[in-house]
């Protein structure tokens, strides 16, 4: 009341929160989703609209052939995301081929750790049964791939159709949008480079890189697809020793890595300990338990901060003797090993971490 003076209540009823880190995202299988039709078991309340839940069998197929026939996209492949046996029963490559026997058809399922293609798909991806005869992840049969013969043998010819390069663009704003209504600010991408290196930071730069962008991306390259693409795992450690040289402002890469060990989650993939699964079918390895601990012996050695993709107890010993063993050979002071997921433990696990 002593100085001539005015408030400014413009900011009142506002409230300012920092910006929210989403530690584990893909942003690439985030725009990858997003270019396709959405039948899911939970709803979705994004920022372009609704996304009811669809629960049973036949709810699931009337919904994918309601769809498939209202589809006006010109892609030769129909992609659908959000399946799930355990809400939306089997699916096999006979379902689909009854929705269409000349249009290839991909459903993903809800962890992105499977896929079902019908037979038009095979053909179009020029798959076969002579590929796939001694492969306990792929049931070429029903046209159902999980894990390492999905992500490994069949994602790789499928992406171009699931996101093809004229929808980037779209897409990654789509991604963008999603992240800056949910008020986050920075992501880590957990699994960089597993299937193209310049490909996957090239798209993130053109979405990202630019002066109005609120989001950065922090980059975790991914060790075994690395080694698989340069022919060693010690030329990917060199390789990822140079990445921060290329960092800009809003892309970048650090000193972490990442490592998988088990399988999914939400497909049951993981690898359990006795007794196991109730109906007999097993877990499956992303990376073989001897080639899992000496990639991780490179990249300890190296100075990285590992970040590993566990989720069952039988993989989460796995990797906890893993860590035991490398502390052993060259103990390292804060070296923020972590444990992505932790889907399934045990007590006397816990104690030991």
């Amino acid at each position: 009341e002593m100085y001539p003076h005015t408030i400014d209540d413009t900011f009142a009823d506002k409230i300012v929160l920092p910006g929210f880190i989403d530690p584990h995202m893909h942003p690439l299988l985030g725009a990858m989703l997003l270019n396709t039709v959405w039948i899911t078991p939970e709803p979705w309340d994004l920022p372009w609209g609704h996304v009811a839940p669809t629960h049973g069998r036949a709810a699931y197929l009337a919904r994918l052939q309601e769809l498939f026939a209202a589809d006006q996209s010109d892609s030769p492949l129909f992609s659908t995301w959000g399946y799930h046996a355990f809400w939306h029963g089997e699916v096999t490559r006979q379902d689909l081929d009854a929705i269409s026997a000349t249009r290839p058809i991909y459903i993903s399922h809800r962890s992105f750790h499977e896929g079902i293609f019908n037979t038009a798909a095979l053909n179009m991806l020029q798959l076969t049964a002579a590929q796939f005869q001694d492969n306990p992840q792929a049931d070429f049969a029903k046209g159902h791939f999980v894990e390492e013969a999905f992500i490994r043998l069949v994602l790789p010819k499928a992406s171009a159709y699931i996101l093809p390069p004229a929808a980037f663009d779209a897409t990654m704003r789509k991604t963008l949008q999603m992240l800056q209504a949910g008020g986050i600010t920075t992501v880590s991408d957990m699994s960089t480079g597993s299937t193209d290196w310049k490909l996957e930071t090239t798209i993130l730069a053109s979405a990202f890189e630019h002066d109005a962008c609120p989001v950065r991306v922090r980059c975790t390259p991914d060790v075994f697809a690395l080694s698989v693409a340069l022919g060693s795992p010690e030329k990917a450690i060199a390789f990822i020793a140079g990445l921060p040289a290329q960092n800009t402002r809003h892309v970048s890469a650090g000193r972490a890595v990442k490592l998988f060990a088990d399988g999914a989650f939400f497909s049951q993939r993981m690898q359990m300990n006795w007794p196991g699964y109730m109906d007999g079918h097993k877990g499956e390895w992303l990376t073989a338990p001897e080639q899992f601990t000496a990639l991780a012996r490179l990249c300890w050695n190296a100075g990285y901060e590992i970040h590993v993709h566990t989720n069952g107890d039988l993989g989460l010993d796995l990797v906890l003797d893993t860590l035991e063993q490398l502390w052993n050979e060259k103990p390292r002071i804060n070296h923020r090993f972590t444990i992505e997921h932790f889907g399934c433990s045990t007590t006397e696990q816990c104690r030991r971490i």
